[in-house]
């Protein structure tokens, strides 16, 4: 909120999204192809046709964070502090010196995002 100058409300909101929604982290990885609905009725496989419903709510989520400039730029922060998260917490256990880690750290977090 603070970093962002956006309404605590929008964080909050987006924040419950990310890892409350139809998919924990969504938006953190790209989902794979889904099965085709012929295919699901044929093999009369029920889970498929769950994580296919569960797909696209993820996918209108994402497009719902994605079409407000706002709520993209908290999106990708979350992200970024996600993964600077888990970054921080391998090089504490490597016994990395944070403060030349850092732009490694900051760099690496860079690339995730990118993909």
């Amino acid at each position: 909120m603070k970093y962002l100058s956006v309404p605590g409300y929008v964080v909050t909101e987006v924040d419950r999204l990310i890892d409350l929604g139809p998919v924990h982290d969504i938006g953190r990885r790209r989902p794979g192809k889904p099965p085709a609905y012929l295919e699901i009725v044929e093999q009369g496989d029920v889970e498929k046709l769950y994580q296919v419903r569960l797909r696209e709510k993820a996918a209108r989520v994402l497009t719902g964070i994605c079409e407000d400039e706002v709520k993209a730029k908290v999106f990708f922060f979350h992200h970024a502090l996600d993964i600077l998260a888990q970054r921080l917490s391998s090089a504490i256990v490597l016994g990395l010196e944070l403060r030349k880690a850092c732009r490694d750290l900051v760099e690496g977090v860079l690339c995730d995002l990118s993909e």
